[in-house]
């Protein structure tokens, strides 16, 4: 992946983190809106895990989770909740991961009333709690999640700071990212896949 280092890189926590066939028109709209507000160029990066993450082994949900560790990344938290959808603060997997973000990322969307009530800081440090105290679908989920925190707490102070190691976390997790503009105009067609290019 070439970048230079003004590049910026947003991570997006959505609510539908992992749910098959979510609402990902409503994000996407609201996605655009949050990028338009921050200012995002069209040389930003964008990691949104419906198009991003290829596939929930092993590796790549451990590349995910150490990725909101890294320095260089920006997190926007989404707000939009589909009907009948927990949202992002009320769901296991994406707290823990906003958790993990709040002591080491900016978080672009900070101003937003429903992200500013949900961290506390003082709760977020307290991983275990946070992590049983919220939705969970299976219990398999809640061990997943536990060990994830408790290894990448253990193995990962290097890709914090490391240029390179950030390259390979991408690498080696098989994690894309997409340009901004790419994903503002998939908000604008209405669609979430691209266009066919074939006849």
């Amino acid at each position: 992946m070439q970048y230079c280092r003004c590049t910026g890189f947003f991570v997006v926590l959505n609510a539908s983190l992992g749910i098959v066939n979510p609402d990902t028109l409503g994000e996407l709209r609201a996605l655009a809106d949050i990028l338009d507000e921050t200012k995002a160029s069209d040389e930003d990066f964008v990691f949104r895990e419906a198009i991003g993450l290829q596939g929930r082994n092993g590796s790549a949900m451990e590349g995910m989770f150490r990725m909101f560790t890294h320095y260089k990344i920006q997190v926007i938290v989404g707000t939009y909740t589909a009907k009948g959808q927990l949202s992002v603060f009320q769901r296991l997997e994406t707290m823990a991961l906003l958790a993990l973000s709040c002591f080491s990322q900016r978080i672009v969307n900070i101003d937003n009333l429903l992200v500013t009530s949900a961290i506390d800081l003082k709760v977020l440090q307290n991983l275990p709690d946070v992590v049983t105290s919220l939705h969970a679908d299976e219990e398999e989920v809640l061990e997943r999640v536990s060990s994830m925190l408790d290894q990448v707490a253990h193995d990962l102070q290097p890709v914090q700071t490391d240029e390179r190691g950030f390259e390979i976390l991408c690498e080696e997790s098989q994690l894309a990212w997409v340009r901004a503009p790419y994903l503002k105009a998939l908000a604008e067609r209405g669609g979430a896949c691209p266009p066919a290019t074939g006849h």
